[in-house]
């Protein structure tokens, strides 16, 4: 196995909130500890969370930018030497759905590994 020392994070869904009224799937997700949000708020509600990280090579993550989900998956994910990145890149959409799947192995995955 190689190690690699030099990687860094990366947001899966963009930092850009203007991108992200697309991964919305419905209006139910802007409700957020019982009140109705806007999409900026759910967005930096859980744009930090471990279920919107991953990990990249350097190249790679200067290459992104705050490009979306679909242009990070076919462009990266897919082709991502990391297995977290080529699971990632299973998915179609990224949205809290995933990211609490996402969020959940990382937190399992952990746990094995510590």
């Amino acid at each position: 196995m190689e190690i690699i020392d030099n990687v860094t994070l990366e947001h899966i869904l963009p930092e850009s909130i203007v991108k992200w009224e697309k991964y919305i799937e419905s209006n139910n997700e802007l409700i957020i500890e019982g009140n109705n949000v806007s999409i900026e708020k759910f967005a930096k509600k859980i744009m930090y969370r471990l279920g919107n990280m991953t990990l990249l090579l350097p190249k790679d993550n200067s290459k992104l930018g705050n490009e979306s989900f679909e242009i990070k998956n076919k462009e990266i994910f897919s082709k991502s030497d990391f297995l977290l990145n080529k699971n990632i890149s299973k998915e179609t959409i990224w949205s809290l759905k995933e990211i609490n799947k996402y969020q959940k192995k990382m937190a399992e995955l952990a746990k094995e590994i510590w």
